[in-house]
């Protein structure tokens, strides 16, 4: 089983309830994945994958059709993983369609980079690592998001007890994400417990304990940075916001960073997403005694 990030909840009353139309999909068939609703696939030149976890494979990263909410989905949806060619160049992105709001999420396409913890296998030798040999740790990403209906774009590391790769979700300890942009009227799940500087902006921690399941019914800390302005390009320096939780004690040096994830918080609505560039920037090594 694959299980998506935190998601968030709806500051907003006014998004939590379908469209009329989409109420009486919901009578007419509930939760039934139907194909040509997600705008992107009907573009011109366009290649869609459409399968529950489908994946397309991009050197050391992974694209996978996360669609872990699927099941409390109240009318026709459809989500895919895409394939287009801009002057001569394969390009990857992915399309959804979701009626009415789910505050958990109904998927999550992403891109992986490393070991996902219920995967059996990492993406990328550099990872797993271990947290305190890490010396850089940047992301450079550029997406286009056409969308409607609440989603975020975000950026997720997942730290274990173990740099043993194998599908072991009781593994996880901590899940940490950063937003990049999200719809207005969202917030993160859990608690407000700090405001922090870290590269060149404000951000809002938040943070939720025992969140998810590990497979015996125990969760894991949870923490989302929120930010003050919303970028869809750019370089995240990932390695301060896990420096800060590290020095306030919420997470251990001795973890391991697992992977580092990115992708669309998927709450509603329906949109369509191009990746314009994608790159993890790694460097590691054994920590001076």
């Amino acid at each position: 089983m694959v299980l998506g990030l935190g998601c968030q909840q709806a500051e907003s009353p006014g998004a939590v309830s379908p469209a009329p139309l989409e109420q009486e999909r919901a009578v007419a068939a509930e939760g039934v994945e139907t194909k040509g609703l997600a705008p992107g696939g009907a573009l011109p030149g366009v290649t869609s994958e459409c399968g529950t976890y489908a994946t397309l494979e991009w050197g050391s990263r992974q694209l996978i059709n996360n669609v872990f909410g699927r099941e409390q989905a109240r009318g026709p949806w459809e989500q895919c993983l895409l394939r287009r060619e801009i002057n001569g160049q394969e390009q990857l992105g992915w399309t959804w369609s979701w009626p009415g709001f789910l505050p958990s999420c109904f998927g999550f396409p992403e891109i992986i980079v490393g070991w996902k913890p219920w995967s059996e296998r990492s993406t990328d030798a550099r990872l797993p690592v271990r947290l305190a040999d890490v010396q850089r740790l940047d992301v450079r990403y550029a997406v286009q998001v056409e969308s409607s209906g609440p989603q975020s774009l975000a950026l997720a590391a997942w730290l274990t007890g173990t740099g043993e790769v194998s599908s072991n979700p009781a593994a996880i300890r901590t899940e940490v994400v950063v937003w990049l942009d999200a719809a207005d009227g969202l917030s993160p799940p859990g608690q407000r417990i700090e405001s922090v500087s870290l590269n060149d902006q404000r951000y809002e921690l938040w943070h939720e304990s025992n969140h998810g399941d590990r497979g015996d019914g125990s969760g894991w800390e949870l923490y989302y940075f929120q930010p003050s302005e919303r970028r869809r390009s750019g370089t995240v320096q990932l390695l301060p916001f896990l420096d800060h939780l590290r020095q306030a004690g919420r997470v251990q040096a001795e973890h391991f960073l697992a992977s580092v994830e990115f992708g669309n918080e998927l709450m509603g609505g329906a949109g369509t997403t191009w990746i314009e560039a994608y790159e993890v920037l790694i460097t590691a090594g054994r920590a001076a005694p």
